[in-house]
């Protein structure tokens, strides 16, 4: 088996979950959603400190089981909604189920539950939370690999999901990204023949995807981030032919992509998260040889450059980053190239001093996993695959990290 097409498969709810917190910290009030509803503030210089207000204290991360998904999935979605709850939805067991059903956590009792199912199986979809509080979910492969370009919404007061309007172009792997003017930007992935390069714009208001400006170039396995100044940053992915070091930002204004520095080192399956500084890490993911990269780069908006910052412990791609509301991001699972295996390890990267610090290990070894930060501040990890050089386990287990 390509084991790099099968990390792309798992790896792309852990691209997009790394924006969860990354738009969060450009919220005046920051939406309880895995998939964030951002507002940023025009006037923010790019640098500038997201967050005015004091962060709580840091300290230890540690982890503990939760109740187990009702199915076992990998390249699944996992979306905060605006209740507290987690909604679970599509993803595979291994290469041979799609499943279409959704299930629902509760903090509260720790528990899965049943949701209503979506229209169709969804493997490597995108999902992002509405500002009216509907989750949309857009694209992915079905059960035969086949790329849709189907798109539903889920209704958290009903528990059912309807369709909406149908993308332009099917496409897997790509990202979802919420715009100063309430639309979002879906860009790239994979379109079945290959990379795109085509971006579109979801219109709640009436429900249809109309075509933007096209990036300059194709690519999936990629990560988006909106920036406090209103533009998205694209960064790296796979371009068809290799793995890409080239960035682009997207002007919602003009409707059209620009090129801005590249990576130090190209990488596909990185995480990317905008801390409070305005600045955005990149980390990990996957290099131009195959290898699980430990290195990591800071953006500066203000320069437009990437510029190296403190190295990962242990190299890894198809992981999550999330985000902690001290300020911390939290990198976790994924798989290391070295070990051909699936890693429990985690670290913490701190912002003011530039390094990433050990942490307690994950319970359970797992990449491709969702890491989803709840509403009473710890982080729900669940699912994916614990993988070695020889099989390959789908996870129904869930876990919570305390910081």
């Amino acid at each position: 088996m390509d084991h790099r097409r099968t990390i792309l498969r798992l790896a792309g709810l852990s691209l997009t979950l790394a924006l969860v917190a990354a738009c969060s910290t450009t919220t005046a009030t920051p939406a309880p959603s895995a998939m964030p509803t951002p507002t940023p503030t025009a006037a923010l210089s790019p640098t500038a400190a997201a967050i005015s207000t004091p962060m709580p204290t840091a300290g230890p991360v540690t982890f503990s089981t939760t109740g187990s998904m009702l199915s076992p999935r990998s390249g699944h979605t996992a979306t905060l909604l605006n209740n507290g709850q987690v909604l679970i939805a599509g993803g595979a067991l291994g290469m041979e189920v799609s499943y279409a059903s959704a299930e629902l956590y509760d903090p509260t009792t720790g528990s899965f539950t049943a949701t209503g199912s979506m229209t169709r199986d969804r493997v490597d979809a995108s999902a992002i939370l509405l500002a009216g509080g509907k989750v949309l979910m857009a694209g992915g492969y079905d059960g035969g690999g086949i790329v849709l370009a189907t798109a539903e919404l889920y209704d958290p007061a009903t528990g059912t999901f309807s369709a909406t309007g149908s993308m332009l172009h099917g496409r897997a792997l790509s990202t979802l990204t919420q715009l100063p003017n309430g639309k979002y930007l879906i860009a790239g992935g994979q379109g079945g023949s290959g990379p795109l390069a085509s971006a579109e714009l979801y219109d709640p208001a009436t429900g249809t995807f109309s075509a933007t400006g096209s990036m300059a170039q194709a690519r999936d396995a990629h990560t988006a981030t909106m920036l406090p100044n209103g533009k998205v940053l694209v960064v790296g992915g796979y371009g068809g032919s290799g793995v890409l070091a080239s960035a682009e930002l997207y002007d919602p204004t003009a409707g059209t992509f620009s090129a801005t520095g590249s990576l130090t080192n190209a990488r596909e399956s990185q995480t990317e998260t905008l801390l409070p500084n305005g600045r955005v890490l990149i980390a990990g993911g996957t290099g131009t040889s195959g290898d699980s990269l430990t290195s990591a780069e800071l953006y500066d908006p203000s320069a437009g450059t990437f510029g190296a910052t403190g190295a990962l412990h242990h190299g890894r791609t198809a992981d999550t980053a999330t985000l902690l509301p001290d300020g911390r991001v939290l990198v976790a699972g994924g798989f290391d190239n070295v070990s051909t295996a699936s890693v429990a390890t985690a670290e913490l990267y701190d912002p003011p001093t530039g390094t990433f610090d050990a942490s307690s290990p994950l319970t359970q070894d797992r990449e491709g996993e969702t890491a989803t930060l709840l509403q009473s501040d710890s982080v729900l990890i669940a699912g994916g695959v614990t993988s070695s050089s020889a099989t390959q386990t789908t996870l129904s287990s869930a876990e919570l990290a305390h910081p």
